[in-house]
């Protein structure tokens, strides 16, 4: 739900401050989810307060000095908690000594305050004022995770997840066995791929390697996959593409996408929504595909792995051709040979 509401409030702006929509949709959170917001407290303010207001994009006069707009703001008649947040940029120019001043002089009149920092990436900040504390979405995500069980609160998790902002950067002894084999896997799945690169090429001969420069990084660190491709494969607007490779949740995969923009998409939806023999997944607002797949695991630790791979993609080649071929009256494919 929260990144529909981004996705409309991107088509809807010139600039999409991303801090402060997500500082919006934490704090309504908060609010909708009053048992997350009493741990909250509890937890990162260390009050038991039953009284605390939440405002946002607070501005504060501070002499000699540029104004603060805080991003959130806790308080009653005697407490005081600022909270700055990041997601791609970093720390305004001495923003949080400028915060620090303005809640010295709270303190003086007896208030009890306290200034957090959340970012993406865990960055080193000096402050040591107003028991400063530092933390990372990634760990208000698992916070909330075992602190509420509410859908919407479960909603921003997964807002967070799809937008990079939840992922755990602690390095552990399982990512170093991963960089020490990276190498070795990449070689294997591009060798995998190599190996029926020239069938692909002759049955679909826009055939483009993805597996260089720009293209490599958008398909390893934006689509989690190793693949090739060839596109367009259907005649009309909107993107179209049939594809193979690797998916990095341990799958084989071929499969052919369509843009829902496309003038043929009702009838490759109408037929391949009721065909047992591909899988069929639609993204809502912008397109769907058929695809087989297979669990690389079912060739673990076997020494015919390399041809038994190769026959895979040859026979799921072979299937999507005479599919294409089946329904060539009903869509308007193109760049392929029969």
């Amino acid at each position: 739900m929260f990144n529909k509401l981004l996705k409309l409030y991107k088509s809807n702006s010139l600039k999409t401050p991303l801090e402060d929509f997500t500082t919006e949709l934490f704090v309504g959170v908060l609010n909708y989810d009053k048992i997350l917001k009493q741990r909250f407290f509890e937890k990162f303010l260390k009050s038991k307060s039953n009284n605390l207001k939440i405002q946002t994009q607070k501005k504060y006069k501070l002499k000699d000095h540029s104004d603060c707009i805080v991003d959130i703001v806790i308080e009653n008649e005697n407490e005081l908690y600022f909270i700055e947040n990041k997601v791609n940029s970093k720390e305004g120019y001495k923003q949080l000594e400028r915060y620090s001043l303005v809640l010295d002089k709270f303190r003086k009149e007896g208030y009890k305050t306290k200034l957090m920092y959340c970012s993406k990436i865990s960055e080193k900040k000096e402050i040591k004022s107003h028991k400063f504390e530092q933390f990372t979405w990634h760990y208000l995500s698992q916070f909330i995770k075992s602190n509420s069980t509410e859908e919407l609160s479960n909603d921003f998790r997964k807002y967070l997840k799809q937008n990079n902002m939840s992922t755990d950067m602690t390095i552990k002894s399982n990512d170093l066995v991963a960089l020490e084999n990276v190498t070795k896997v990449f070689n294997l799945m591009n060798r995998n791929l190599e190996n029926v690169f020239s069938n692909f090429k002759k049955r679909f001969p826009n055939a483009k390697d993805l597996r260089k420069g720009s293209h490599l990084r958008k398909q390893m660190f934006e689509q989690n996959r190793f693949c090739i491709m060839s596109s367009p494969i259907v005649k009309g607007n909107g993107w179209s593409e049939i594809l193979y490779g690797f998916e990095f949740n341990g799958t084989l995969f071929v499969q052919i996408y369509m843009d829902s923009k496309n003038e043929n998409f009702r009838e490759f939806k109408t037929f391949f929504s009721n065909n047992l023999d591909f899988k069929y997944e639609e993204f809502e607002n912008y397109g769907g595909r058929i695809y087989l797949e297979q669990n690389i695991g079912e060739y673990l630790n076997n020494d015919n792995s390399e041809s038994e791979i190769k026959e895979w993609f040859l026979t799921n080649f072979e299937k999507m051709t005479n599919i294409i071929l089946e329904t060539k009256e009903k869509i308007e494919w193109i760049n392929y040979v029969a």
